[in-house]
């Protein structure tokens, strides 16, 4: 857990493969978290990796951060080079005239690079891209034809395409040649023709309305949950995991109540439900546990607001990605509280505001509605260990 101060914040987003499963994660980083004078960029990515281990934020995967100028000025980065994606911006590549001889000494030191398609210097005749290069390609503009042909036909050179938000540009970037992709598009529904959710999906919903139902009983819990062999059995593996590490072996759901308690028995059921779903991309139940975990860390340490409920909200906050259906749809299924519905929405309410804070974060945004009331470094040890009991969660009920 990180122990050391910087002035910032760093959060992550997924890349995904043509396949849709996980092949690295950008890191997003806003400074000015702590309320000091902002430092540079440089400097801020510099302090972080010495605060935290890269394997805190993206665990084994490749790390894609933004190269500012001030880093390839001399800014010393802890993190291992072999495991960074160096992603230039068009401002950075504009101040360097000898890009030949520098992007091949960033490679040989074990970086790969990035560089971004907006780029007015992208000329495959004047510049020749180390092998294993990637350029980034944004759905909302996209550079010239002749460009694209061009590295469309190299094998060396990954396309990666950015700011995917709609389904027709998915499809586009597809057929550009992009074998890497990113946005919002991927936690949100992207096929569906109606708001008719289909049988195995609705069953699970079914089951997710029964464990949330404020009015539900310790007995029916139990009942609720034993007649399902699979949910059963995973609780109970969770339960018993290391993650829980508890000295007395939990075997039966009766048992579990009594250890753990009505609500938190069923806030992990309904985990383990969510993750039966058959749906893609699987990094969504990594994002809902994460968005769950630090909703209710910064609801406990620092907002007035029912963590509970903040839980809830964050783990159901890309049911409509899971489910391929309208999240207003999905609510009127589930017997939530008044407070987790609007925050589900439209992000209104107290628990709302702490969702939409979250989501700020994501994208690299520290200035959000809770920004004012949290102490320094809050944010990022609340999230940072969401990924921790994220991962544990995950790997213990796979």
């Amino acid at each position: 857990m990180i122990d050391i101060m910087f002035d910032g914040f760093i959060s992550r987003q997924p890349i995904f493969a043509r396949d849709l499963g996980l092949y690295a994660y950008e890191l997003r980083v806003c400074v000015g978290d702590s309320g000091r004078e902002v430092t540079p960029m440089g400097d801020t990515l510099s302090q972080a990796s010495n605060a935290i281990a890269l394997d805190e934020l993206t665990g084994p995967l490749p790390a894609m951060i933004t190269s500012p100028l001030d880093l390839m000025a001399g800014n010393a980065i802890a993190w291992p080079a072999e495991r960074l994606i160096l992603k230039f911006s068009p401002e950075v590549l504009d101040q360097n005239s000898d890009l030949s001889s520098l992007l091949p000494r960033f490679q040989a030191t074990g970086y790969t690079v990035s560089i971004d398609g907006e780029w007015q210097g992208l000329d495959p005749s004047s510049l020749q891209l180390p092998d294993g290069s990637l350029i980034t390609l944004s759905a909302t503009s996209l550079p010239p034809e002749s460009i694209l042909r061009h590295y469309k036909n190299q094998s060396n050179i990954t396309l990666l395409a950015q700011n995917i938000n709609e389904p027709d540009q998915y499809e586009q970037m597809k057929q550009l040649g992009c074998d890497l992709f990113q946005g919002t598009l991927f936690e949100k529904p992207r096929q569906f023709t109606d708001t008719v959710i289909p049988a195995e999906r609705s069953a699970t919903l079914h089951l997710l309305a029964r464990l949330q139902d404020p009015s539900i009983e310790i007995d029916e819990i139990e009942i609720l949950v034993s007649r399902n062999a699979t949910l059963s059995y995973k609780l109970l593996r969770l339960l018993n995991s290391a993650f829980f590490a508890r000295p007395q072996t939990v075997d039966s759901i009766q048992r579990a109540v009594i250890f753990f308690g009505l609500e938190r028995l069923r806030n992990w059921a309904s985990v383990i439900a969510l993750n039966s779903v058959d749906y893609q991309p699987r990094e969504l139940i990594t994002t809902a546990l994460v968005r769950a975990r630090t909703a209710q860390l910064l609801a406990q340490t620092s907002v007035s607001t029912n963590s509970g409920h903040c839980y809830i909200a964050g783990l159901f906050s890309t049911l409509d990605g899971m489910m391929q259906a309208p999240m207003a749809t999905i609510v009127e299924q589930l017997n939530l509280v008044p407070d987790i519905k609007q925050a589900l929405i439209d992000g209104s309410g107290d628990v709302g505001e702490v969702l939409t804070a979250i989501r700020a974060l994501e994208q690299g945004q520290c200035s959000h509605g809770l920004s004012s009331r949290l102490e320094p470094g809050v944010q990022q040890k609340a999230y940072l260990n969401a990924i921790s009991v994220a991962s544990e969660v995950l790997g213990a009920i796979a």
